[in-house]
């Protein structure tokens, strides 16, 4: 019934078609399935037919014709909130103070215009494989709706950041996310996303401790941030730099 909503609010007349005739024929064999008895004669054939009918492919290919113009919009949204973002000078501040290569994000961006590009004429075409070709690498690698996340949270994050006055917590700190910094340079949108979702309570408590910590914890707190960085060294399989830990702690 949803999609049969959407497609009727869209104006998809075809795919609005094909979803009602489905439900008359699934309402038909629901009929039939219910007036068979053990013994009938003919049940193997209603069987036989309800499976050769193949319902569930006929509806899920349906489904993602009236789907896709959805997905194309979020994408398009997204894609032009990160276009406008990566112009704004106080964003590429903070991103490249982080170790942020913007060049390289630049280059992730457009490609996933030229992939939106795509995946939008194919729609015009009607070739819906095409559009799940196009969407291929958006849909597997990272959605622009992801970067705009990261991006945001770099910039915050940055915020917070410059809020630490010892220098050596404040770089120790920026060792912990160099490896999501890395993966995003590197075009993993997907990858660090999630890397930062996954770590980053513990990311957190850090921070929060980092802007009040005392002199006398300082070695502890050291250690502290020194753990969490080989955590994500290994949830990224990044191999650590030499013992920047150490380097601080002393």
């Amino acid at each position: 019934k949803r999609m049969l909503t959407s497609a009727k609010r869209q104006k998809m007349t075809k795919e609005a078609g094909e979803l009602t005739e489905l439900q008359g024929r699934i309402l038909g064999f629901q009929k039939q399935l219910k007036a068979l008895k053990p013994d009938s004669d003919n049940a193997r054939d209603v069987l036989e037919e309800y499976r050769d009918s193949q319902l569930w492919d006929v509806f899920n290919d349906i489904r993602r014709r009236v789907d896709l113009p959805k997905e194309l919009a979020d994408i398009k949204r997204s894609l032009v909130t990160v276009e406008k973002l990566m112009k704004q000078k106080q964003v590429l501040k903070a991103f490249v103070g982080l170790g942020g290569d913007t060049e390289k994000v630049q280059t992730i961006v457009q490609t996933m215009r030229n992939a939106y590009d795509a995946a939008t004429q194919a729609m015009a075409n009607a070739d819906v494989e095409a559009v799940d070709e196009a969407l291929m690498d958006i849909r597997e690698g990272g959605h622009p709706g992801e970067l705009e996340g990261m991006i945001r949270g770099m910039q915050d994050f940055s915020r917070r950041l410059n809020m630490i006055r010892d220098k050596d917590i404040q770089n120790g700190i920026k060792e912990i996310i160099a490896p999501i910094i890395t993966a995003l340079n590197e075009g993993d949108v997907r990858e660090a996303r999630m890397t930062a979702d996954e770590l980053g309570p513990q990311l957190e408590k850090i921070m929060q401790r980092a802007v009040k910590v005392a002199k006398k914890d300082r070695g502890s707190f050291l250690k502290q941030i020194q753990n969490l960085e080989q955590l994500i060294n290994e949830r990224l399989s990044v191999q650590p730099k030499e013992e920047p830990g150490e380097e601080m702690a002393e």
